[in-house]
């Protein structure tokens, strides 16, 4: 238990512990990690990708050891390709059999002179089946085209029991065009006989040409999200796709128009608010255009309307305000010298009303902002040289105050302290607005990179493992960074949370296990979950959750479950399930003895 533990008064209201070394994960260099369980034991399992492979280490418990738990490496052939390039390993459950397959997107960058196709097998997108044991055997094609695959989301989209994949691309030539390749939907087909299981399923952008005016056609994807954004009281609600554009294009929000398994999908991104934000005017700042002068670097005109939005990497969705209206938080690249028109990372409260529809906004006392103030007067040849390097971005109430508070994910172009890019740590506040508790979290982690979130001590709160990059780093940087994190290089890390030690039983995690003879998926990614529980002032708190489980940047990933802080209560008075299948399945439980603090395993069952 941490010092002073028993007195919340004398803690950080968001405390984690550095558990890297002793958990068996020390001196690993990696940009990419993910905790997915890949032996089918119910606990999480830590993929780590190094230079040259899939570095698998599965969960072990050993009750002799100081620490019962640690992470211990599969040996041998894992059955998994050496990386490449911006290639993107998941996993989930192809086949419905219960155990975790590993779907690799390939990012084929076929229009570079320079390109090399994969050393080894597979050497197009493909899901590879699970051993059960952490290894991966038979090879499937997935069928779609060759492209510079970026990032890949993966859900039931059709509702049917078998998971889809999203995959999205890039441009189709990096630095010589601004056009991009058209992204791959790809819903799993009901007969196992044809290659690959997956057939694509036609978008409006696939009939487009890359027009610099219109911009209806590809648009370059680093990630997405497959998600059920406004679901009703019976489990239903519209299945879509969250694209997320690089380029300062604008974000698409696939929606399908008609019946859920036929309608044609249309984009409802400009509607819904989810495009960009309202500065889109494209004009670079007048300090820039006169460092232009002297640095043709930057001579460059101003940008069209459709360059106009951000660079955004990644996002997370969750009922920030508890209002029962799934909320959108984006993380966006954006430095100094592109102009205000450049989106910023920002949160985006949804609401939905008649017919509106559904609608994303942002609030005036909800900032995620690091720009430094400007000094005023400006001193001559003024150059501000800020960037905000936020790469993926993760909601989840850290504190188990009822609160969804915000892992931010930041790196790859360091600033000088205390500005620079890490992991950063947002707790919100009972006013909603969210504030940066870094310093005091425990938490130093420059150069951050992709981040994944699991109960993995089986405490009832989150954990973190996250990689670390030195990307654009300088020397003294580097040398800084060394010697403070005591390293020799960049390393991933596992930080464990304390939300459990300093206040124990505060919390609900939940795993669920579909019904793939009910149409519903064995990995029921799409997930969604209501918690009420009575506060001890006698007010009543709904909470709601989806389990979106794969999406985002590069194949983020995160355990399969759902997690509840319980804002002070002893216990919950109800839980509902809406589990994504067809028809729409609700499963409620409101006996308070089961709903007391714990982990629970709940399986989909349809009543008779």
């Amino acid at each position: 238990m941490p010092p002073n533990a028993s007195s919340d008064a004398a803690q950080p209201p968001v405390l984690f512990i550095d558990a890297t070394d002793e958990l068996g994960l020390g001196g690993i260099n990696s940009t990419r990690v993910s905790f997915a369980d890949v032996n089918a034991d119910g606990r999480p399992d830590a993929i780590v990708r190094t230079a040259d492979a899939y570095r698998i280490f599965l969960h072990t418990i050993d009750l002799a050891r100081a620490r019962v738990f640690w992470f211990a490496e599969v040996k041998g052939t894992t059955g998994l390709p050496k990386p490449q390039g911006g290639d993107c390993v998941v996993f989930a459950d192809i086949d419905n059999d219960g155990i975790a397959d590993a779907i690799v997107a390939r990012s084929l960058d076929i229009n570079n002179p320079k390109f090399a196709a994969p050393e080894d097998q597979p050497k197009e997108t493909a899901w590879i089946k699970g051993n059960g044991d952490g290894t991966f055997a038979l090879q499937f094609p997935i069928g779609s085209k060759k492209a510079t695959t970026a990032c890949i989301a993966v859900g039931d989209v059709d509702r049917d029991g078998r998971l889809d994949l999203y995959l999205g691309n890039w441009y189709t030539q990096y630095g010589v065009t601004n056009e991009a390749f058209t992204n791959d939907l790809l819903v799993q087909s009901h007969e196992r006989t044809k290659a690959g299981f997956f057939n694509r399923v036609k978008l409006p952008e696939d009939d487009a040409k890359f027009d610099e005016e219109k911009d209806a056609a590809g648009r370059p994807t680093y990630g997405a999200i497959i998600i059920n954004p406004a679901p009703t009281g019976n489990g239903a609600g519209e299945v879509g796709v969250l694209e997320l554009n690089y380029g300062r294009r604008a974000n698409l929000l696939w929606m399908r128009t008609g019946a859920a398994a036929e309608g044609a999908f249309e984009d409802v991104g400009v509607a819904a608010g989810i495009d960009g934000d309202a500065i889109r005017h494209g004009k670079y700042p007048d300090w820039l255009k006169e460092v232009a002068k002297t640095d043709p670097r930057f001579d460059r005109p101003d940008e069209l309307p459709y360059r106009s939005h951000g660079n955004t990497f990644d996002a997370s969705i969750g009922d920030v305000d508890n209002d029962g209206v799934f909320d959108i938080v984006l993380a966006t690249i954006t430095h100094a010298w592109a102009g205000e028109s450049s989106d910023r990372s920002r949160v985006l409260f949804g609401s939905k009303t008649g017919a509106e529809g559904l609608r994303f906004a942002t609030r005036a006392n909800v900032s995620l902002d690091r720009v430094p103030q400007e000094p005023e007067p400006r001193p001559e040849n003024y150059r501000p040289r800020w960037n905000q390097g936020d790469l993926f971005c993760e909601l989840a109430d850290l504190d188990h105050d009822g609160r969804l508070d915000l892992i931010l994910s930041s790196g790859d172009y360091p600033d000088p302290a205390p500005y620079d890019n890490r992991l950063r740590i947002f707790h919100q506040q009972t006013d909603g607005s969210f504030k940066d508790v870094t310093g005091e979290s425990g938490i130093d982690h420059v150069g951050s990179a992709q981040l994944s979130l699991a109960d993995i001590d089986v405490d009832g709160d989150m954990d973190i493992l996250v990689g670390q990059s030195y990307n654009r780093f300088t020397p003294e940087i580097i040398a800084a960074t060394n010697t403070r994190q005591q390293s020799d290089g960049p390393r991933a890390r596992v930080f464990l949370n304390q939300a459990s030690e300093l206040k124990p039983r505060s919390s609900i995690t939940i795993s669920f296990i579909g019904n793939p003879r009910e149409k519903i998926a064995y990995d029921p990614l799409g997930l969604v979950a209501r918690l009420t529980v009575t506060k001890p002032d006698g007010s009543k708190l709904v909470q709601m959750r989806h389990m979106t489980g794969i999406g985002g940047h590069g194949g983020k990933q995160n355990q399969f479950l759902v997690h509840f802080g319980l804002a002070g209560a002893a216990r919950a008075d109800k839980l509902e399930v809406m589990w994504p299948g067809t028809p729409s399945l609700v499963t409620t439980v409101e006996n308070a003895a089961e709903l007391s603090p714990n982990h629970y395993v709940m399986r989909a069952t349809r009543e008779k």
